[in-house]
């Protein structure tokens, strides 16, 4: 690897916009692009993301593409993360969950493949890069397992006001948290 390509690679590993902007996603119209023309409202998103505020709460309308934006911040953070940091992202049906897991494998089916790392494991629910073993699991809230089996230091509830039976579940969620420097919850 070259000086410009280590040059390159830097700047995409310390500005999540870089690398989100190159992540390639299917869009309303069911078209793959790159995701290098955001809503205005995903660059709000994006900003409230990258805020050191750890709990970032969005009361939004449908269909702005926050889900989107959310899932490709995480992406982008435990793409470059050197610790094992796990994110549990929770969906309001079963739907919504595949749809959010389909998301996260396409941004890393379509990386360059210079940018590929390898995959420790990657099944309906899972995928985990195997030099940092970040990765995450997605789940549909209130289904069986209530993230039980891991523990989280990132959190994205998507469609909360939608779970069944959102305060057992919330607190069954939140009780694999754990404290550090990573956690971040998006709502």
């Amino acid at each position: 690897m070259n000086v410009a390509d280590k040059h390159h690679l830097k700047r995409l590993a310390e500005e999540p916009s870089e690398f989100i902007s190159r992540l390639r996603i299917v869009d309303e119209k069911g078209i793959e692009r790159s995701f290098d023309s955001p809503f205005y409202e995903q660059i709000l998103a994006l900003d409230d993301f990258k805020s050191d505020a750890e709990t970032v709460i969005h009361y939004k309308p449908r269909q702005i593409g926050d889900t989107t934006v959310a899932t490709a911040y995480n992406f982008n953070y435990l793409y470059w993360c050197k610790d094992p940091v796990r994110c549990l992202v929770a969906a309001d049906s079963y739907e919504s969950t595949d749809a959010i897991f389909g998301r996260i494998r396409h941004y890393y089916r379509s990386l360059p493949t210079m940018l590929k790392r390898e995959i420790d494991r990657s099944n309906k629910r899972e995928l985990i890069f195997q030099d940092t073993l970040a990765g995450f699991r997605c789940m549909t809230a209130g289904g069986k397992s209530e993230a039980r089996g891991w523990t989280y230091q990132r959190l994205h509830a998507d469609e909360l006001a939608f779970w069944p039976n959102a305060e057992e579940v919330w607190a069954s969620i939140t009780s694999t948290m754990h404290e550090g420097p990573h956690r971040k919850i998006i709502i």
